[in-house]
């Protein structure tokens, strides 16, 4: 073999050898997103780059990879991804061989709607309001446990739909070009204020006049004297006080359409007779007395007893005239009046001192 010979078989042998690693050094780098393909509840705004210098990128918006003859993007300014789409980049360069093809898959969800005020109990009627996270979505809901569907009622952007009573409410956020957000639900349990009893609870001396009022507005509010609870058919309390002449315990419950029973509101009411007072009082008298007797509470029956006795319902009665004292003498009396505790005893001593 001639030395010509020779040398071409070996830098033949050397091209060979080093062209795979000169073409691969030569191929245009992969372009990237920014941000990448993925699931978003809002538009986006995606950049591509590569990181060859002087490269060009091309994409597309459907399944074919990108030729030189594919939009072409402009360097910094954002594509704007509104619904689901997959983007596919090649960037390509004269004198280099074109990059690999880069694909990015995004996924548009609708964000789905949030209730204020949420879930839970509450006293009175609520407003309302449902708000999603993603720009230009139409929401739309419904009150018959039905998931919404783009027949549903629309909500009216910033209008708080009232709700009087238990109810289930579906949302559901809709826009054009992207996945349907998920069905968001919140529960409102309504129940009706429990009444307040005006006097409540107490010992009196008097009969009392008491009110009922719920924080609920349009309840209807029935009450029981009997120690049973109150029904829908108890005795309706019309806003006129209930007039309290004995011992007696008091039970209301408010009622509204829709709204779940008030719990039972209970008031024990005592009504204990004032004592009787003496006039004059007990003393050292010397002449002879007229002593009178009166209780506070009205209509009473007065007794009394002259011997030392606790007077009882069959002892003396004291009928307006007044008692005659002529002597030494102790005083006992008590009040009494039907469905009120008797009066405890008033005891006064009298002396009298006869002058010479």
């Amino acid at each position: 073999m001639g030395r010509q010979t020779r040398v071409r078989v070996w830098l033949l042998f050397w091209i060979c050898l080093f062209m795979p690693v000169i073409a691969r050094a030569e191929q245009v780098a992969t372009p990237t997103f920014s941000p990448g393909g993925g699931t978003y509840s809002a538009p986006q705004k995606v950049t591509l780059s590569c990181a060859t210098p002087g490269a060009t990128i091309r994409y597309t918006y459907e399944a074919s990879d990108p030729t030189p003859a594919s939009q072409i993007y402009s360097h910094g300014v954002p594509i704007t991804v509104l619904g689901n789409v997959t983007i596919k980049a090649r960037a390509f360069r004269t004198g280099m061989s074109d990059s690999a093809v880069a694909t990015a898959t995004y996924k548009m969800v609708v964000d789905a709607p949030k209730f204020n005020p949420g879930t839970g109990t509450y006293l009175l009627p609520q407003k309302v309001t449902l708000v999603s996270g993603t720009p230009g979505a139409i929401i739309r809901y419904t009150y018959d446990a039905s998931d919404p569907t783009p027949a549903s009622q629309i909500y009216n952007d910033g209008v708080p739909i009232p709700v009087l009573g238990n109810i289930t409410i579906k949302a559901r956020a809709f826009r054009f070009g992207m996945t349907d957000s998920s069905v968001a639900s919140a529960t409102y349990h309504m129940v009706a204020d429990a009444p307040d009893f005006s006097p409540g609870s107490g010992t009196y001396s008097i009969p009392q006049k008491v009110t009922l009022v719920s924080g609920t507005p349009g309840v209807t509010i029935r009450y029981t004297m009997d120690g049973s609870d109150p029904t829908q058919y108890s005795q309706l309390y019309d806003g006129v006080p209930i007039p309290v002449m004995g011992n007696i315990t008091l039970k209301a419950r408010a009622f509204r359409l829709g709204m779940t029973d008030s719990s039972v509101t209970s008031e024990t009411y005592k009504m204990v007779v004032n004592a009787p007072k003496f006039s004059p009082g007990a003393g050292t008298y010397s002449s002879p007395q007229k002593v009178t007797l009166v209780s506070g509470t009205p209509e009473v029956t007065i007794r009394y007893t002259m011997n030392g006795s606790e007077p009882t319902q069959s002892s003396q009665l004291y009928e307006g005239v007044p008692i005659s004292v002529f002597g030494n003498l102790t005083l006992k009396a008590r009040a009494f009046r039907p469905g009120m505790t008797d009066s405890s005893v008033t005891t006064a001593e009298y002396v009298i001192v006869k002058t010479p």
